[in-house]
């Protein structure tokens, strides 16, 4: 499947499950942390309102929505698996991602 911003899904036929995600469109990033073991992934704020979780390995992407304004700066916890996101206007969202599956907001 594809999407309006030409990202890429890939899902399993039996249950529609979506079981990879290749982004498209970058235009500009913004800010990039990394996290998980062995910094395994990358977080990225680009000039959208979803952040995209990339795996460094497979380059799979998760895209994570919250925001309603586009993200201007990323920071994470040193020993949680806790991503802070903040927008223009001092607003802050704390995210928690479960590595191995998709992401999902706290």
């Amino acid at each position: 499947m594809t999407t309006y911003d030409h990202s890429i899904l890939f899902a399993k036929t039996s249950s529609i499950k979506i079981w990879k995600q290749l982004a498209g469109y970058n235009d500009q990033i913004l800010d990039a942390v990394f996290v998980g073991a062995g910094e395994s992934h990358l977080v990225v704020a680009t000039n959208s309102i979803q952040l995209r979780i990339y795996h460094c390995e497979s380059f799979s992407c998760c895209l994570v929505q919250g925001h309603t304004a586009l993200v201007l700066a990323l920071a994470r916890h040193p020993t949680h698996p806790s991503i802070f996101a903040s927008r223009l206007g001092s607003t802050v969202i704390s995210f928690k991602c479960f590595l191995d599956e998709m992401c999902y907001t706290l």
